[in-house]
């Protein structure tokens, strides 16, 4: 039901009901529309609903600052549910292990969202910083809830690359999702601390974000002072930030999983 001013019409649906959504206000159609689209479009891009809801929320109120959306859920409902998990790369550093060794990181790869019959998944880089015989891992597995991880961790890692994943389904079909190590670890930790609801990250994942963020071995970026200028540590060497960092990766088995 769309409608003008009922909140307390939504309220009382949420009985019944999952999830409702009313307004406080009569709401012209553009702000409905709006805010509809927007809310249904963070939903299948895999956000929660109480994610999806904000993004509306901030729509309506920007094209009708009277109006003010209001939702309500069944008892016992979560808002923080993901009706629809779109595929995408996943990230963690293994053991969850902020702090950098020589400057560089090891990470557990993986995929969310893969359909239930998916059979095998490649995960690879095209970064050329990468040897060749370690740009592309391969697993052959049931999804459990929609997640697959590879066996071996990616170590060694000082920058952010480019990610890329391909799924192959038992009927044959294939699909595929593209992204970064930083999306991919965004990805993971935004549901591991619960960002939707208000949770942070650390400083220390913060830090180790941004380190792998200017580490990425582009070299346009803003010029710090000689004075104030932070140098940053890429494997066994210090470097300022106008030099292209070689990134070295390699990869092992995950002895244990964490």
């Amino acid at each position: 039901m769309s409608a003008c001013t009922v909140t307390h019409v939504a309220k009382e649906l949420a009985s019944d009901i999952t999830f409702t959504i009313g307004t406080t206000a009569d709401i012209t159609n553009l702000a409905a529309r709006k805010s509809a689209v927007t809310f249904y479009r963070c939903l299948l891009r895999g956000q929660s609903v109480r994610a999806a809801f904000k993004a509306a929320s901030a729509v309506a109120a920007a094209i009708d600052k009277r109006v003010i959306l209001d939702i309500h859920s069944k008892a016992g409902a979560d808002e923080r549910i993901v009706m629809f998990r779109a595929p995408q790369l996943l990230a963690r550093f293994v053991d969850h292990e902020f702090t950098s060794r020589n400057a560089a990181f090891d990470f557990e790869l993986g995929l969310a969202g893969a359909s239930i019959n998916t059979r095998q998944i490649l995960i690879c880089t095209d970064d050329d910083s990468f040897p060749a015989d370690e740009t592309v891992d391969l697993i052959q597995t049931n999804a459990i809830n929609g997640e697959v991880w590879l066996e071996r961790a990616w170590t060694d890692i000082e920058g952010d690359f480019r990610l890329y994943a391909l799924g192959c389904t038992a009927s044959g079909r294939c699909y595929s999702v593209a992204g970064t190590l930083i999306e991919a670890v965004t990805n993971f930790y935004n549901v591991y601390f619960d960002v939707d609801a208000g949770g942070e990250f650390p400083s220390e994942l913060k830090n180790a974000i941004e380190m792998l963020r200017e580490n990425d071995g582009s070299l346009l970026r803003p010029r710090r002072a000689p004075s104030s200028g932070r140098e940053l540590e890429t494997g066994s060497t210090t470097r300022t930030q106008k030099s292209r960092p070689t990134k070295k990766r390699s990869k092992r088995p995950l002895s244990v999983a964490s």
